[in-house]
């Protein structure tokens, strides 16, 4: 039996490996391809998912709940906002544009409720908010790609773990180009 502080330290795990995915997933993502950073997060899921079976103790537990959470984290954001009723999300990565119909990493992002986009100006031309969810270290060259595309009308989210001087560059460069909102 666990106790309430076991139980809290177990779910805490949990969200603290979710948190570090979000910073990283996108950095893994870019270097291995999505594709692969996918089938590696969708692979580390299933395995953590299934070691709890195994677990005999708080301590293990709160290893497999780690590894679930940070593996957890690769698609979530799309499949939330499509259950909250979002209509035609569209994303945008290079490995997902070179995805073709059929292909796996494809059909995920249907699964999801989105559709990958060629171009980052595509993105900005079907998407009046644009969610950016890349590593930290990628955040301002994230913008720089899509800067040219955006109107005053569109929303620039940026969630990436960055530091706080990264924001006020981010925002700097699109003053009076596009809403800024630092969502990290």
């Amino acid at each position: 039996k666990l106790s309430n502080q076991e139980y809290a330290a177990i779910a805490s795990w949990f969200l603290v490996a979710y948190s570090i995915s979000h910073a990283f997933s996108g950095r893994l993502y870019d270097r291995i391809g999505l594709k692969r950073g996918f089938s590696f997060s969708i692979t580390l899921w299933s395995l953590a998912a299934m070691a709890h079976a195994t677990a005999r103790g708080a301590g293990s537990l709160s290893l497999f709940r780690f590894l679930l959470g940070f593996g957890e984290a690769g698609e979530r954001f799309a499949r939330d906002l499509t259950q909250a009723g979002l209509k035609n999300i569209v994303a945008y990565s290079r490995s997902g544009a070179k995805a073709a119909a059929g292909d796996p990493l494809a059909e995920r992002a249907l699964e999801a409720g989105a559709r990958f986009v060629k171009t980052p100006r595509e993105l900005c031309k079907r998407a009046d908010i644009i969610i950016a969810l890349t590593s930290g270290r990628a955040a301002l060259a994230t913008l720089r790609s899509v800067r040219a595309h955006l109107k005053p009308h569109h929303y620039y989210i940026d969630a990436n773990a960055t530091s706080a001087k990264a924001m006020e560059q981010a925002a700097a460069l699109l003053k009076g180009k596009a809403h800024f909102i630092d969502a990290s």
